[in-house]
């Protein structure tokens, strides 16, 4: 499976992003399927999530955006352990610390209800199940 990145597939910023805190734990093994993502294979599969590279805190961005326009609706903001070399340390649990939405067509609820439903349904991730 190849990792997604930002130039796996068109992206479109958010125009008007709002933000809120969010918290809940994530598992060394749901880390790794946020981290490397879901390419879609046609616009039909409706998603493109990729994730940025940490910054020096351990901040990283998970990125939701729609295949077909490239639009991104929402981030999930996580925290992540880094190695000794300032990569994320995948063998650690990291954290959900907020979440970011395209304020144009979603409020808060929708957008943790939508991170929700694609880490579970779309990703395999059993944390957001518990978010």
């Amino acid at each position: 499976m190849t990792k997604a990145t930002s130039s796996s597939w068109q992206y479109k910023p958010m125009e008007k992003p709002s933000s809120a805190t969010w918290q809940g734990d994530i598992s060394a093994r749901d880390l790794a399927k946020l981290v490397d993502g879901v390419i879609p294979r046609a616009m039909e599969d409706k998603w493109f999530i990729y994730a940025d590279a940490a910054d020096g805190q351990g901040r990283v961005a998970i990125h939701f955006c729609r295949s077909w326009t490239g639009a991104e609706v929402v981030l999930l903001n996580i925290v992540v352990s880094l190695d000794a070399a300032g990569s994320v340390d995948m063998d650690a649990p990291a954290r959900v610390s907020g979440v970011t939405w395209e304020s144009r067509g979603q409020d808060e609820t929708e957008a943790k209800l939508l991170v929700r439903d694609l880490c579970s349904d779309l990703l395999g991730c059993d944390f957001a199940r518990q978010l």
